[in-house]
């Protein structure tokens, strides 16, 4: 058998050949062109699949390049969310560390305030050296501390 295609073939035996040569191959070319118009109509089929499959393509491609760009940017929003909790932590502990200071200076203040009505106590069952300015002054410290021990309550608790 020749390696031409069977249409190629029968159709230099027309050219070249007599007219009869023509009927007795007329049913090969029907056959022939039965099996053209076949490949033709499959050709075309595969063509419209080609053509779907090319869009389907470039549609999956800009999907995938949508989604690289977001987990691009979602990367970024996980590392940026990193860092602020990271730095939340830090001021979590600065807080923590000055109530931690306050509370201490509240007790150390408390203390005083104790330390400084006992004082004016004394000082008031012992009128004979009674001394109006200092009485004031202590009782104006005790005020003061009292003022202070409840800013600070107020911020610490």
């Amino acid at each position: 058998m020749s390696s031409e295609p069977d249409a190629l073939r029968l159709a230099r035996k027309l050219v070249h050949g007599p007219w009869s040569s023509w009927m007795e191959h007329a049913d090969d070319l029907l056959a022939t062109a039965a099996e053209l118009r076949r490949l033709h109509a499959e050709n075309e089929e595969l063509r419209k699949k080609v053509g779907a499959y090319k869009m389907l393509e470039r549609a999956q491609a800009e999907q995938l390049s949508t989604l690289r760009e977001q987990q691009d940017k979602f990367r970024e929003a996980v590392a940026s969310l990193q860092s602020e909790r990271d730095a939340n932590a830090i001021l979590t502990a600065e807080i923590e560390a000055d109530r931690a200071a306050m509370r201490e200076a509240l007790e150390v203040l408390q203390e005083g305030r104790e330390a400084l009505q006992e004082q004016a106590q004394e000082f008031h069952r012992a009128m004979a050296g009674y001394r109006f300015a200092l009485h004031e002054a202590m009782d104006e410290s005790v005020r003061r501390a009292d003022a202070v021990i409840e800013k600070l309550k107020a911020r610490v608790v």
